[in-house]
């Protein structure tokens, strides 16, 4: 089990990103934070130096939590997120994803799981849901398939 771990977000605003970087730089178990505030330029980043030019020796490594938002432009966290599997092929599976957002809507929710994002936390980001993320990183938890998008919602809530 590892016992640091490196966290992109990615969030079309700045601030919310400088923010919530320093959230995760202050939990002892985060390696590295990487911030995108275009998700265009986070998918040609995990494209071009995360899958690298030889399948077994990528340039970088990918992270092990990616922070997604929904409502960005140009393309929203559901096309990143879509991109990036088509991209990535079976790399997408190892990378633990997460969606951080303002949206409450409950098809977003659903839509999550055909994408195959399980977590869903709302806005704004605290201390206690970084580190339940890293602890539930930790557990393998945020890969289990069997959870369905409000069981997860519903669990972070009280957060």
């Amino acid at each position: 089990m590892k016992s640091r771990y490196n966290v992109m977000l990615v969030d079309d605003d700045y601030i919310t990103n400088m923010i919530n970087s320093c959230i995760f730089e202050n939990l002892e178990e985060v390696n590295q934070v990487s911030c995108f505030t275009s998700p265009v330029t986070a998918l040609h980043y995990l494209q071009n130096r995360c899958v690298g030019n030889t399948p077994n020796r990528p340039l970088e490594p990918y992270p092990d939590l990616l922070l997604v938002d929904i409502k960005m432009c140009p393309i929203d966290g559901f096309d990143f997120i879509s991109e990036l599997r088509k991209s990535a092929g079976g790399h997408f599976e190892n990378i633990c994803t997460a969606w951080l957002t303002t949206s409450e809507n409950p098809k977003d929710r659903f839509k999550s799981i055909d994408l195959g994002v399980y977590n869903y936390l709302t806005k704004p980001l605290t201390n206690q849901k970084a580190q339940w993320l890293i602890n539930q990183l930790k557990s393998g938890m945020l890969k289990d398939k069997t959870k369905t998008v409000d069981e997860s919602f519903l669990n972070n809530r009280a957060l």
